[in-house]
């Protein structure tokens, strides 16, 4: 790549970012992006979420990075030395949250799903609402991480909807295909061939769970139906691709 534009990658867990994670390989160097295992000087985990551990790299290392990537809320992207071209992908929360419940159950060898869903912790920091929290998370937050828990009203969704508007590349999890599609229109990268690390679970879900988790997280259907849109309305008035 020859342009000098930077990119940040709002990657919410449970997404599908991890898969579209592998492309970033593609296109930036290890030295370009962020984060940079072999550099950073906290862990995985941390580096991951820290607010004011990547706001606050080193000036040179902000001037070498082209792509970051991470879960972070949207107003680190206003906090950054030089602008940067956003994209995300987000899902309908009660899959997103299903998906985070099986995977905890397996790692803690739970009976159930229900299990893991009542760590009320677990519920308030990563799961309820938590797309609208990180779209409408501001600097007057103090917000140290996304496990940060705020009350989400009709202003805080608001908020992210309009957060949600200024991001140029929006995709949704249930047209994945159609979101790398417009990655390649928008930023001209190359996608490569790279195994799907999205893992479907046959595991049977009782639909009571799965009301419970919709009516937990109401702002958060209301925020996928507007990405939807948003998307929809975007891919209605993108002009026609060119063909070879």
């Amino acid at each position: 790549m020859t342009d000098t534009q930077r990119y940040f990658f709002l990657h919410i867990m449970k997404t599908a970012g991890a898969s579209f994670r592998q492309h970033l390989r593609l296109n930036f160097t290890k030295e370009e992006r962020y984060p940079n295992p072999d550099v950073e000087t906290i862990s995985p985990v941390e580096f991951n979420v820290l607010i004011d551990y990547v706001i606050g790299l080193p000036p040179e290392r902000h001037e070498a990075l082209r792509c970051y990537a991470g879960h972070f809320p949207y107003m680190v992207t206003t906090k950054l030395p030089h602008p940067v071209s956003t994209f995300t992908i987000l899902r309908h929360p009660v899959g997103r949250v299903l998906s985070y419940l099986k995977q905890r159950r397996l790692e803690l060898g739970l009976a159930s799903l229900e299990e893991v869903y009542e760590d009320e912790f677990t519920r308030r920091c990563l799961l309820d609402n938590h797309q609208v929290k990180l779209f409408s998370l501001d600097e007057a937050d103090r917000p140290e991480s996304i496990m940060d828990v705020i009350d989400i009203d009709q202003a805080r969704f608001d908020a992210a909807c309009a957060n949600l508007d200024r991001v140029d590349v929006v995709g949704v999890t249930e047209r994945y295909d159609d979101f790398c599609t417009a990655i390649v229109d928008r930023f001209g990268w190359r996608l490569g061939d790279f195994p799907d690390r999205r893992v479907a679970d046959p595991i049977t879900v009782p639909p009571s769970l799965e009301a419970r988790i919709a009516a937990d997280n109401a702002f958060d259907v209301a925020f996928h139906e507007y990405a939807l849109r948003l998307v929809q309305r975007r891919a209605s008035t993108s002009p026609p691709r060119a063909r070879n």
